[in-house]
């Protein structure tokens, strides 16, 4: 009785089986690829899947437009100042006696100035008041002219019927003399005094027109006498 249910059992496997092979030559089946993904089997046609990168569009802003108004007109440059015009300045040193001409020609040509082709010496008659020292002899005259010339100040030697004597300043009257005899005294000047000159004559030397650099240069200039200074109305 057993083995009739055997070759039952027996039969119904093998048409389980026979089924299964129908089925799966009917279905494709998939296998494992050699790259790790799962490929049909059989006879159908294989398709391969890729995987295509489509560059998303750029995320940088774009700029705004520019503006459609008109570019500003250029600023021209303001032109520059003019310079403005040397000053002249006509300038005179003296009056000195005629003995100190050649003097105070040496002391001005060692200043090395040039354009100094207009200099020139004028006689002119002069009067007034002295701010002076003296009378001297000739010798003490130098060697107190000396002494004056270490303070500063600056002497000429002028001569006249009552004797030598060193003129440090010059006035048209007598209350100008005492001034500037009272401004010397702070530089140790004690000897000096005011006097009438008396009419004379002397030399002036001039220059009528100074520039700045040659005016600096003959104002600082030490002379033996009355130095430059601004020419007199009417020189």
């Amino acid at each position: 009785m057993l083995k009739p249910l055997l070759f039952v059992l027996l039969a119904a496997n093998a048409g389980v089986a026979l089924w299964g092979y129908v089925a799966s030559a009917r279905t494709p089946q998939l296998r494992l690829g050699g790259d790790g993904t799962l490929a049909p089997t059989g006879s159908e046609p294989q398709w391969s899947e890729r995987i295509v990168l489509v560059p998303l569009p750029d995320a940088t802003p774009t700029p705004a437009p520019a503006s459609n108004r008109p570019a500003p007109a250029p600023v021209e440059p303001a032109a520059p100042l003019a310079a403005a015009p040397t000053a002249i300045a006509c300038l005179e040193a003296g009056p000195y006696a005629e003995t100190a001409r050649a003097t105070v020609d040496g002391r001005v040509a060692a200043l090395g100035l040039s354009g100094l082709e207009s200099l020139r010496w004028t006689r002119r008659e002069s009067a007034g008041w002295w701010v002076a020292m003296g009378p001297f002899t000739e010798a003490a005259q130098r060697a107190k002219q000396a002494e004056l010339r270490r303070l500063g100040v600056n002497a000429e030697m002028q001569t006249n019927a009552a004797g030598r004597w060193l003129v440090l300043a010059r006035s048209a009257d007598a209350a100008g003399a005492e001034a500037q005899l009272q401004a010397l005294r702070p530089r140790g000047i004690r000897t000096a005094r005011s006097m009438e000159a008396g009419q004379g004559a002397g030399w002036m030397l001039q220059l009528p027109q100074a520039t700045p650099a040659q005016r600096q240069a003959l104002l600082d200039a030490r002379l033996p006498g009355p130095g430059f200074r601004a020419c007199a109305a009417g020189a």
